[in-house]
């Protein structure tokens, strides 16, 4: 994630309560630090069932 230039979706997976929404946090952080504007950064939970895709997808067409 370090290339700014290189527009990606990041798919982390993985068994629960390993830590991977704190390593996302920490990523989403730095790019922030690093200058990247906080309405560039969509991120989504899928933990709950409930998620609607549109509604993501609609968002994520304004970034």
């Amino acid at each position: 994630m370090t290339d700014k230039s290189i527009n990606r979706a990041l798919i982390l997976m993985g068994l629960r309560r390993v830590g991977k929404t704190v390593m996302v946090y920490h990523a989403i952080q730095r790019l922030i630090n690093e200058d990247l504007k906080a309405t560039q950064i969509l991120y989504v939970s899928i933990e709950e069932r409930s998620t609607c895709f549109s509604h993501v997808f609609r968002a994520s067409a304004h970034l």
